[in-house]
């Protein structure tokens, strides 16, 4: 009873220096206080009370079946069968949750490095984005002169690669409407993505045209009337001919002059859907996109800085890297991923605990066994395989068992993202050989010892 409540007021000051830390890591604001209510007092009283009756229950058992002269003589009491079968169970069912957790987190940092390593469709790197939402909300002014001279001035640095002005980026389009094309049927109203960009837009992201031609400022019917659609958009709407066909939204018909390829506008979460984009002068735009070269970035920022203090100096700069803001579409996965690590090590922990006393144990019991062995002239490897045998096959079937376990839950994890990596049993045997070799850590101490005590001692002992 006593250690029971020594352990309780440890964990409870252990949750107070560690709380802030979670609270930081999970950005969650769980306070302590809210263990002080009455209903956590009354239930930790009840669980206090149950730890005791539990922890006394099995030793006082245990007790009363050793005989006398064996307590004198230091023997322990044989387990049954059942007994021993009920060990190894336990010891399996935390292996198996271990070996579950494990696959898990491999999966999700499998899948978080698919979505960093895949190609989307468009560069990503040394692009940096400029919002505009808070000149849209703030005051009007000369939009199309002020835009045009703020790229200008951007343009004038050597490191500056191109600019583009657009409603949206990939990763924030913000904006959809139901399409206007030629040979619509008038119950046909499909949901598609619109954006509409400048003449620079898909040479900055270094979007493929895989059919037609890119806008250009030297055809004039271009500004307000050319599209282009994405592969999405072209099968949704089942033109055989997508270049030269009318198309266009608010019920006014364009041109459809160039088709791309699909390109990951949203996270892997999400299917790629139909998206229009159209090419305007004059419009107001949410977002400036810049490409940079990879050097010297603080001078780069500096001129960015400088030049929009000179834009719209009473409005602070609001930009962030593209790559970044590509990264942050997945910030729940990646925090659930660190968690999961921690959670995933703490299991591996309890279970190297349970695995090394029922070792101990078992080895305990086996003294004059493996004396007796060791007399008979077997030899140090014959004899650590054969104690190995008991791990290597508790080990084995809770690979089985969290293996199923992980692999389901995985797969239902990977249901949430259209666009996911192939799951293999690679994963489950990687989860298997990386809990072996960190539970043999602790074993191996203890094993080495039993087989290379001399038979004389472990005899003398029975």
């Amino acid at each position: 009873m006593v250690l029971v409540l020594i352990s309780f007021l440890v964990s409870v000051a252990a949750v107070w220096l560690v709380l802030p830390m979670v609270n930081s890591f999970t950005g969650q604001e769980l306070d302590f206080r809210s263990l002080l209510s009455y209903q956590v007092i009354l239930a930790s009283l009840g669980l206090i009370l149950i730890m005791a009756l539990l922890s006394g229950i099995y030793p006082a058992i245990y007790l009363s079946r050793l005989q006398l002269i064996d307590a004198l003589r230091g023997r322990m009491v044989k387990l049954s069968i059942g007994n021993q079968y009920l060990r190894k169970g336990v010891v399996i069912l935390q292996f198996s949750i271990s070996i579950a957790l494990i696959i898990s987190t491999l999966t999700m940092y499998r899948q978080l490095q698919y979505a960093s390593t895949k190609n989307l469709g468009y560069q990503k790197e040394n692009i940096i984005c400029i919002s505009l939402y808070r000149l849209i909300l703030g005051e009007n002014f000369n939009w199309v002169t002020k835009v045009q001279t703020f790229k200008s001035e951007l343009l004038s640095h050597p490191d500056i690669v191109a600019v583009s002005a657009s409603s949206g980026i990939p990763s924030s389009l913000g904006w959809s409407n139901i399409p206007t094309w030629e040979g619509q049927d008038e119950n046909d109203n499909p949901f598609f993505y619109r954006m509409i960009v400048d003449y620079d837009f898909l040479d900055l992201y270094n979007i493929e045209i895989k059919d037609g031609r890119n806008f250009s400022r030297h055809m004039g019917t271009d500004d307000g009337h050319a599209y282009i659609l994405n592969n999405a958009a072209v099968e949704r709407l089942g033109f055989q001919s997508p270049v030269g066909a009318k198309f266009g939204f608010d019920g006014q018909l364009g041109i459809v002059v160039g088709v791309t390829n699909d390109f990951y506008f949203e996270s892997l979460h999400k299917p790629i859907t139909p998206i229009g984009i159209g090419v305007k002068d004059d419009f107001i735009c949410h977002f400036i996109s810049i490409r940079i070269r990879n050097n010297n970035i603080p001078k780069i920022m500096d001129h960015i800085e400088d030049a929009w203090k000179n834009f719209v100096p009473a409005t602070p700069l609001d930009y962030s890297f593209f790559d970044e803001r590509l990264e942050r579409l997945y910030g729940k996965e990646r925090q659930l991923t660190k968690s999961m690590n921690y959670l995933s090590l703490m299991a591996l922990i309890i279970s190297c605990l349970g695995i090394f006393g029922l070792m101990s144990f078992s080895l305990k019991e086996r003294t004059k066994e493996i004396g007796i062995r060791k007399v008979m002239g077997a030899s140090f490897v014959r004899l650590l395989r054969l104690i190995l045998w008991d791990i290597v096959s508790i080990i084995g079937i809770a690979a089985v068992v969290g293996g199923i376990l992980g692999w389901y839950i995985s797969a239902d994890w990977l249901k949430n993202f259209a666009c996911r990596f192939s799951l293999g049993i690679n994963v489950i045997i990687i989860a298997f050989i990386f809990t072996f070799f960190v539970a043999m850590i602790p074993l191996s101490l203890i094993l080495v010892k039993s087989v290379s005590t001399n038979p004389a001692n472990s005899l003398r002992t029975e």
